[in-house]
């Protein structure tokens, strides 16, 4: 894991120091070695950058940017491959290997098959490869977006990086706030790709490449983008998931350096675990889960407790990082590394989590992407539940929706689900996709901004078919709030201590699998049965029946107290940033609706929050 930089100077007239200032602020992503190189051509120059995080073959001649034995190609890699004996003994024939590290392993795979390298290779990577014979250079991402990378062009240069800061650091980028981006994030917490909240700078798109050559510049796909529903449920014995599964933990648990995983005591990492202790027969694997001090129980979710339980039951060592509820003391810093926000309180956690794990482990295991593939959210339960009785029935769903007010005066010891219900109840509508849409944003600040509501639903639109709607759904999550939002806070928070994030719920055969079952066989017996169904076979029963509760912050409760309540007044003040975007009576409405205890507006206040905290720290 590393952090890459590239610099296509088009004039040569830029000097070294703007990819020395590029390397220095991506030290964090690889603070074992920087490198950089220039490599001159007869109209233009390249610089290339990386800063190495060491995680296979630690010696320096495995460090970047790497060069092939001709000293012809040359490749800055951020990622990892799994699984790559066969494909190396095969380049082996023909190529001489002088290093144990993956690296060489995809620069000569890149110099063997081009851009159709990734028909070979599984892993997660962004890459910047240059061919100095045929001044060939490619700048790609991998196809589920796991690793980032932006870039920017102008007539002047071409500059990409694993951050948009180290773009900024250059010098050769002039900083300026996106606008259009921000009203995308106050309705779904992220902003839309390829946008970045930096005008001119772009996220690369997930299985694309930047093909760069004498003649032009062109963005390719280089994804196989194929994805083939089965046309039966033969192959879906639980023994083939388990199978999968157990290979893809195997491939992606490190060995060379220690290793642990975030534990939450749910379903995706509890399950992770077990597979690895009791098939593997990996023990005493560090775990890690975040505990809150000084929090009432109905603020808290039962992440430690179940997380203690599984940590006990499956032989991990198991370190609870504790922290205190007042996130204000860690805001700063949060917001510092924080390369453009993304309103999801797990972000901060993952962050705090890091920091700690980061004094023992160089590696940690995720379970993001579980969710997305096996249909793991409570919005896939209900859009679910919509399609199959509610769809196209506009009497039912009128009745339905006038139930909301009788909900409201049932206590919910009687009704344990109440709050799900009423919410499900108003966001419901007679157009699908609307529908789908109104689960996935923060309907208190939608609310209030009906023209983003227009503009954001037809684009969203763009990603469903009508006859496919309950799949179309899935893979919207797995395509776009998977890689904006969980993927990204898991990379950014994590290599900035140093941290290597893998997510082996996303491996390249383990996808495959995951994506030939339909979306109905999914959520046949409930979300995300096909995982708990395994769980079940450890011994894993009350990890299955826990309450589905996100890895999130104590938010309401935090905004509740005078720390709290002193960011909500900031959010407040007349001549803000913010008033460009949501005028201070509306973000007043907001913040006084939980005040008051009308409705928990604590996800949209926390938006709000780290927004304004954010453009602060940027353009003050």
């Amino acid at each position: 894991m590393c952090g890459i930089s590239i610099i296509l100077d088009k004039k040569k007239s830029i000097g070294e120091e703007a990819i020395l200032r590029m390397n220095k602020s991506l030290l964090h992503r690889g603070p074992d070695a920087h490198n950089h190189v220039r490599i001159d051509h007869d109209t233009y120059r390249v610089f290339i950058g990386n800063t190495r995080l060491a995680i296979r073959d630690a010696s320096d001649i495995a460090d970047q940017p790497l060069f092939s034995e001709d000293n012809v190609h040359a490749l800055s890699y951020n990622g990892e491959l799994y699984g790559y004996d066969a494909l190396k003994k095969k380049l082996e024939k023909k190529y001489s290997f002088f290093t144990q590290s993956d690296t060489e392993v995809l620069l000569y795979s890149l110099v063997e098959y081009g851009l159709k390298f990734s028909d070979y290779i599984n892993g997660m990577y962004a890459f910047i490869y240059h061919n100095r014979k045929t001044e060939i250079t490619y700048i790609a991402r991998d196809e589920r977006g796991i690793k980032p990378l932006y870039y920017y062009e102008d007539d002047n240069c071409l500059v990409a990086a694993s951050e948009i800061e180290a773009i900024l650091q250059s010098g050769l980028v002039k900083k300026e706030l996106n606008e259009l981006a921000i009203a995308y994030y106050l309705r779904y917490k992220h902003t839309q790709r390829p946008n970045s909240f930096f005008k001119g700078i772009h996220e690369l798109e997930p299985g694309y490449c930047i093909a760069i050559n004498k003649k032009s510049t062109e963005i390719i796909n280089i994804s196989d983008g194929e994805t083939h529903e089965r046309e039966d449920n033969k192959d879906l014995h639980p023994d083939v998931l388990k199978s999968i599964l157990n290979a893809a933990f195997i491939r992606q648990y490190e060995t060379n350096v220690p290793t642990g995983i975030m534990l939450s005591g749910g379903v995706d990492s509890t399950l992770m675990l077990a597979l690895l202790s009791q098939e593997a027969g990996i023990k005493n694997i560090p775990t890690y889960t975040v505990v809150f001090r000084d929090v009432p129980g109905t603020y808290q979710t039962q992440d430690a407790l179940y997380a203690s339980k599984a940590a006990h039951q499956y032989g991990s060592t198991h370190y609870e990082v504790e922290v205190d509820f007042d996130m204000s003391k860690y805001l700063h810093d949060f917001v510092r590394i924080t390369g453009q926000p993304v309103a999801d309180s797990a972000a901060l956690l993952t962050h705090l989590l890091a920091a700690r794990a980061s004094a023992q482990v160089k590696v940690l295991l995720s379970g993001a992407g579980a969710d997305e593939l096996f249909a793991g959210y409570h919005r896939h339960s209900a859009y679910y539940f919509y399609l199959r009785f509610l769809h196209k029935r506009k009497f039912l769903i009128h009745l339905f929706k006038s139930f909301s007010s009788l909900l409201q005066i049932i206590p919910e010891k009687i009704f344990r689900k109440k709050k799900l219900w009423i919410k499900f109840l108003h966001q419901i509508d007679c157009d699908a996709v609307k529908t789908y849409v109104n689960f996935l944003s923060m309907q208190g600040l939608c609310s209030l901004l009906p023209e983003i509501q227009q503009t954001s639903t037809v684009s969203i639109k763009d990603f469903f078919s009508d006859h496919h709607l309950l799949q179309s759904a899935l893979n919207y999550d797995l395509s776009q709030y998977l890689i904006s939002d969980v993927l990204a806070i898991t990379d950014a928070m994590t290599m900035a201590h140093s941290v290597e994030a893998r997510v082996p719920y996303l491996d390249k055969e383990l996808v495959k699998y995951a994506m030939s079952i339909p979306g109905e066989y999914k959520l046949l017996k409930g979300r995300k049965w096909l995982l708990k169904n395994l769980l079940n076979q450890y011994q894993g029963t009350e990890y299955i029946l826990r309450n589905k509760e996100g890895f999130g912050s104590p938010l309401l409760y935090w905004l509740k107290q005078k720390q709290g309540q002193h960011y909500m007044r900031k959010v407040l003040k007349k001549n803000t940033a913010l008033d460009t975007f949501l005028d201070v009576e509306k973000r007043n409405t907001l913040c006084k609706a939980l005040e008051r205890g009308d409705a928990d507006t604590s996800q949209e206040v926390w938006a709000l929050i780290l927004l304004n905290e954010w453009l602060e720290y940027q353009f003050t």
